[in-house]
């Protein structure tokens, strides 16, 4: 197949999905906004959609305005078999206003969860985009639930894939005892969290809970991987909260060096004020750890409190800084850990998921006329 991609090329989500189908032998195409630095997809072939600012004030839709027709011309000119937009906001309504079609929209999360609540033109144009859509996959219950009741998708549209699952060649249980080596985490409690530094991830309460644990265990240490917007102002938290000889920032990661370093933690913390369905708690359960998670119904999916992990609401110090404890003092059981994992390999495989992602696309393909 000739495949059409309108993403960020720069999302470690779109990367992941597009690199799938160049791995697969399809022809990929990627239409991107361009970022400072170009990101390159190995494999691909990348058109990048320029700015063109106008008047002060009203910018922004001369913007949207010439982009549209960047895309258009774009699409015209690959003549692909199929347009695939990833996250809806913005690029579905592109991908909607080309008027090609198969036309497949793969929304993230807070495209669906967030974004139409916070600004009329969003819940507008996404509501449009994905009338306009052939088919739309859905990565969680929650994301299932909106779609139909509140942004009114019909259920024939809606195909649930947990496409962001498991790569369980790089993400299980092995022996990573270096990094303690290399860290001096010898015989230390480890707390660990990766998610993006930005608001949406409560990195912050995160810090502010650790600083009340890291008094009462002083063997803790928190690691934190990812970057993002927050990165100065943690940072400067964490002087505040002095904790600076407890806190390691590791910087974004590689998938390999992420599960090592999921290997050799004991708690995995991730506690987003909303979500979809969170790829990194899976990887967590399949490297066979113990997950403390927001009380958001993407993670009730997969946790239920006190038996696969724990829930807690971030904001509460008292309540998370006491569910850690309580986790660190008495963990779940090995056959809980054990059920975790085989919920991944029977829900969450990643090319088991991807293959049917890949199935649908072919059928689409076979059952509805390019135009």
């Amino acid at each position: 197949m000739r495949l059409c991609f309108l993403c960020e090329s720069h999302s470690i989500h779109s990367q992941r999905w597009i690199d799938f189908f160049v791995k697969q032998g399809h022809e990929s195409h990627v239409i991107t906004p361009s970022p400072p630095t170009p990101t390159v997809i190995q494999g691909t072939h990348v058109y990048h959609l320029k700015r063109k600012l106008g008047i002060i004030g009203i910018h922004k839709y001369i913007d949207y305005l010439f982009q549209i027709i960047q895309v258009r011309s774009y699409i015209r000119g690959i003549k692909p078999d199929l347009l695939n937009v990833l996250f809806l906001t913005d690029y579905g309504f592109y991908g909607a206003l080309s008027r090609f079609h198969p036309y497949v929209v793969t929304p993230w999360g807070s495209d669906i969860l967030r974004h139409p609540y916070q600004k009329k033109f969003w819940l507008i144009s996404n509501k449009f985009s994905l009338k306009s859509s052939d088919l739309i996959f859905c990565n969680s219950k929650p994301m299932h639930e909106v779609l139909v009741g509140k942004l009114e998708v019909s259920e024939e549209k809606i195909k649930d894939i947990t496409w962001n699952g498991v790569d369980r060649t790089i993400f299980n249980p092995h022996n990573c005892d270096y990094l303690r080596d290399k860290h001096k985490l010898k015989n230390k409690v480890i707390l660990f969290s990766n998610r993006n530094l930005e608001p949406i991830y409560n990195i912050d309460c995160i810090l502010r809970m650790f600083a009340d644990l890291n008094g009462i265990l002083r063997e803790s240490v928190l690691l934190v991987a990812g970057d993002g917007s927050q990165r100065e102002v943690l940072l400067k938290l964490c002087v505040k909260l002095q904790l600076n000889k407890s806190v390691i920032f590791l910087g974004r990661l590689s998938p390999y060096l992420m599960s090592d370093y999921l290997n050799i933690v004991d708690i995995y913390i991730t506690v987003p004020q909303s979500d979809s369905c969170s790829g990194s708690l899976l990887e967590a359960f399949a490297c066979e750890k113990i997950v403390i998670a927001s009380d958001i119904p993407a993670n009730k999916v997969w946790i239920e409190n006190s038996r696969d992990g724990w829930l807690v609401n971030p904001e509460n110090k008292e309540e998370f800084t006491s569910v850690c404890l309580h986790a660190i003092k008495q963990p779940l059981k090995d056959k809980e850990i054990k059920n975790n994992l085989r919920v991944i390999k029977k829900q969450a495989d990643y090319y088991t998921n991807m293959l049917r992602v890949e199935k649908e696309f072919s059928r689409l393909v076979d059952s509805i006329p390019v135009h």
